[in-house]
Parts: structure tokens; sequence; C-alpha cells
């Protein structure tokens, strides 16, 4: 019983949602592009509370890019906690 990734995805329909794990360098640039993509109409963007990192947590949700790179982050997504 093997099937390959893309007969898997043709019967499951369009990915609509999409989670991306670490709000950082990789991970804000990765969710912006995934935002992009059509047919995609969540991204979710998931970043641990800790003392070195969850500090990213109120600069997405003002806006503001945590890598100090870029004008920032644009769109009217949900804060989150």
């Amino acid at each position: 019983m093997t099937e390959n990734l893309a007969t898997l995805i043709n019967k499951r329909g369009p990915i609509r949602a999409i989670g991306v794990i670490g709000m950082g360098y990789v991970g804000i640039p990765a969710a912006a592009l995934f935002a992009d993509v059509p047919h995609v109409e969540h991204v979710y963007g998931f970043q641990r509370y800790s003392a070195s990192s969850g500090y990213k947590i109120a600069m997405v949700n003002r806006g503001e890019s945590p890598s100090g790179r870029g004008a920032g982050i644009s769109g009217s997504a949900p804060a989150y906690n």
C-alpha cells in the first residue's frame, strides 16, 4: 500500500492551512511566502514563550520583525499569546 505524495494530495485537495513553527530568521519569511500561495487560506505561526525567545510574540503581534531586518510585518492577523 504505497501511494506517492502527489496522489495523496490530489485525493485530499489543496492545502488550505499551514503551520510554521518558530518565528525567527526562517519562520517569518517562510510564513510570508506561504501566505502568498493561491488557495492557502490561513498561515499560523507558532513560537514558544521562553526567556530567550518569548519577546518575539509581542513583536510579531505589533507587526515588527524580530529578526531586525526588513520593514516589518503587515497584515491583519489576529494576535496570539
